[in-house]
This record gives C-alpha cells, sequence and structure tokens, in this order.
C-alpha cells in the first residue's frame, strides 16, 4: 500500500524480523535520548547556578579617602583581614571608594593604585615595543606616598573597622 506507515507493535514477537530490530533501534534511541536529556536537567539544577551558595555574603562598603581633609585619588583601599584580604576598591578622584566585603573586622591597608585610563591621555593603546632602557621610572620612583608606611601592611596598619550587615560608610583620614 503506497503511502501507509506501518509501526512496530508492541505485541510483536522479540525476533520477529526487521520489524523488531527496528523497534529495538527505536527503542534505544528513544532511551539514549531521554538519558541525555534528563542527565543535561539534573547538571541544570544541580550547582550550576542553582541556589547554591557561590561564597560569602558581602556587605556595601563606601566612604572616602583623605588626608587632611584633601581626596586621596588612585589609592587601593583593602579590608584585609588576620586570613588574608577579603576586598576592596580603588578610590576615584574625589578620594571616594566603593567595596564589597563580607562582614567582619579588618585592618585598612593602603597602596597606591595605578592612575584610571582616563588619566592616560594621548597614550597608546596595544602592545608597545619599548626597551627597559627607554623607560623612565624616576617620575613613579620618586613619587611620595600620600600616607605613611604603616598603612602598606596588616601586621602595622593603623586603622581597625568593622564592617555590619547592610550598608556601611567607612571614611579614613591617614593623617
Amino acid at each position: 500500500m503506497a503511502g501507509s506507515v506501518r509501526f512496530c507493535s508492541s505485541t510483536q514477537e522479540p525476533d520477529s524480523g526487521v520489524h523488531s530490530r527496528m523497534h529495538r533501534r527505536t527503542y534505544f534511541s528513544r532511551t539514549v535520548v531521554l538519558a541525555l536529556v534528563g542527565g543535561v536537567g539534573l547538571i541544570g539544577f544541580s550547582g550550576c547556578g542553582g541556589g547554591g551558595s557561590t561564597g560569602p555574603v558581602t556587605q556595601s562598603v563606601t566612604g572616602k579617602l583623605t588626608k587632611g581633609g584633601e581626596p586621596l585619588a588612585n589609592v587601593s583601599v583593602t579590608f584585609a583581614a588576620e586570613t588574608g584580604s577579603e576586598g576592596g576598591a580603588d578610590t576615584d578622584a574625589q578620594g571616594m571608594y566603593e567595596a564589597a566585603v563580607p562582614a567582619g573586622t579588618y585592618k585598612i591597608v593602603l597602596a597606591m593604585a595605578a592612575p584610571a585610563a582616563a588619566d592616560a591621555g594621548d597614550a597608546p593603546v596595544g602592545d608597545v615595543d619599548v626597551a627597559e632602557d627607554d623607560v623612565d621610572t624616576s617620575d613613579l620612583m620618586a613619587a611620595e606616598s600620600p600616607f605613611a608606611e604603616t598603612w602598606s601592611a596588616y601586621e602595622t596598619s593603623p586603622k581597625e573597622v568593622t564592617v555590619t550587615d547592610g550598608e556601611n560608610t567607612i571614611d579614613i583620614d591617614v593623617q
């Protein structure tokens, strides 16, 4: 009969020729496809953003870094715990910073940050071939830090702060 479709009946004998082999292949193919789809579905629910925790809950910390009331720009403000750094941010031109760190007690550690890209002016972008002897670092080396060296290490930092749940404002003056 032209144009008719034959289906394998479930009542067919297991080894009854071509139709039985076709039925087994179809059953096998459907089983494999269902297993793959089911496996992918389980993977999607089991950890790739499926509600599991990705780390400690962080709190918002904003503030201003100053010296004698004047803002300090391009300074890395790090919230350092006894076990290591927990987070931090660089100050902007007004000395403002915004960081996200877990609640806890920290010492503030400071370091000079690289100037922002906007301050680079007409500096070339991309790879530039420059010999080490051609680089003048005297200005960078001679630049005096706006804060005492004690701010540069956890052990000697004079400022201890506590970050609490919720929003925190922590202004820092490096007198």
